[in-house]
This record gives C-alpha cells, structure tokens and sequence, in this order.
C-alpha cells in the first residue's frame, strides 16, 4: 500500500510540472485563450533602434474609492534589425501620493477582425522593478488588441514604476491612433484612465485564425481535473492488485 500511494503521488507530481512546464513561459498571445507574460532572453537589451517616443500623462479614476491617480505612461516604438518589424513598449508610473492597485490594461488595435494578426508579449530581460503584468488575453480587449492582466495582491506605489514590457507584431508601420486604458475596478463605465498610444498599421493579407482552439481552463481547475483524474487512475490501480 506504501508504494502505491508513493507512485500516485510521484505520478501527479510530474503530470502537473508537464502540464505547467509546457505553458509557463510562452509568449505568442493565442486566437483564445491567456497567456503567461515571461521575460525576454533574446536579447539583452531594446531590441532595434526607437524611431518614436511619448510620454503620455493621464488620470486614473477609481470608482470604488472615489480617488484620483495621476499617472504616466511611457510608450515607445522599436525597429527590429534585420526583419524591420515593430515592437511597442510600455511602462506606467505612478505619480500621485497613494497607492495603486491596477486590474489590467487594455490596448489595441493589434489584429483585425475575422484576422489572426501574431503578437508576441514580453517583459524587457533587464529588470527595473518588479510589478509587471501576469497574462496577456486577446479575447478580453474591447479594442482589437490585447489586454494584460496584473497580480491582485501588489500594488504600484507612489513614484513607483512598473517593468517595461513589449508587444512584438509582424507590422512594418505605426500609427498614433492606438488607445490604451488602465482599469483600477471592473467598472467599465468610467470614462478616465485612457491614453493615446502608438499602435501598428495592420495591412497585408488577413491571417486566418485557428480551425480549433484549446479554451484554457479557469484558474484553479486544472489542479482539481488533474486531483481527480490521478485518484480515479489509483483507485483502479488498487481495484487490479
């Protein structure tokens, strides 16, 4: 009896550590579906020459404590060498006097409808800080883009700034036509927390998205799917000895 239930526990223990290894550092955003935002060991520094910059002052409005965050968002655009591809940066500080718990930020557009425009997500390999977003989700953007998910238990406090992190497309040209929002609350209504950003111009042939894709499961079911499908995998294991 020992060791079978050694070899359950040594089966699920590598079933979870594939399953999480196989998904823990990816960062082609997918068609549906979220996506760990892991650091770039690419490259060592920006990747190309900046051929556009702006810092861009905006307010955040926290509607569920009726407080105002002045905030700041540096925004910039790189040339990679060789492909001559963009990549967009960005990083938000925190210029007012409170602390900031940020939800997710929305920006867009970086694919067009009915098309599956690849991006990739990043944070810079050189760390300057250490709050920076979790996961990046097409499906929750309501521009066309990508939203990208930060941790819930930290805060970005008084003169604090985020990481920089990136968005890697195949687009050749940019425009200052993107928008991109902060949200403190899940209140959508609030009409604070946008601010102009640079985006791609998406031309060329629509890509067409994925026939089938996997729906990722919510946070915390996979844990429990593995829990039960190894207990069942025992159970019959001890009914065959």
């Amino acid at each position: 009896m020992p060791s079978r239930r050694r070899f359950c526990l040594l089966s699920l223990f590598l079933f979870v550590a594939v399953v999480l290894s196989g998904t823990a550092r990816a960062a082609s955003v997918p068609y549906v579906g979220s996506v760990a935002v892991g650091d770039d060991a690419g490259h060592t520094g920006i990747a190309g020459k900046v051929i556009a910059e702006r810092s861009v002052p905006f307010l955040l409005i926290d509607a569920r404590f009726d407080a105002a965050y002045d905030l700041t968002l540096q925004n910039f655009v790189a040339r990679q060498p060789g492909t001559g591809t963009l990549d967009f940066y960005y990083r938000v500080t925190n210029g007012s006097d409170r602390s900031l718990r940020l939800i997710d930020m929305d920006t867009g557009r970086f694919s067009r409808a009915g098309s599956f425009d690849p991006i990739d997500v990043n944070l810079w390999d050189e760390t300057t800080g250490t709050y920076a977003p979790l996961l990046a989700d097409r499906g929750r953007s309501h521009f066309g883009g990508v939203a990208l998910a930060f941790p819930s238990d930290e805060t970005l406090d008084p003169g604090e700034s985020s990481r920089l992190f990136f968005i890697r497309t195949a687009a050749t040209h940019y425009e200052l036509e993107g928008l991109t929002q902060f949200r403190s609350t899940p209140d959508l209504r609030m009409d604070a927390g946008f601010a102009l950003t640079f985006s791609p111009v998406l031309d060329g042939p629509l890509v067409p998205p994925p026939a089938a894709t996997e729906v990722p499961l919510p946070a915390g079911v996979l844990p429990a799917v593995v829990t039960v499908v190894m207990a069942g995998a025992c159970r019959r294991r001890r009914r065959r000895a």
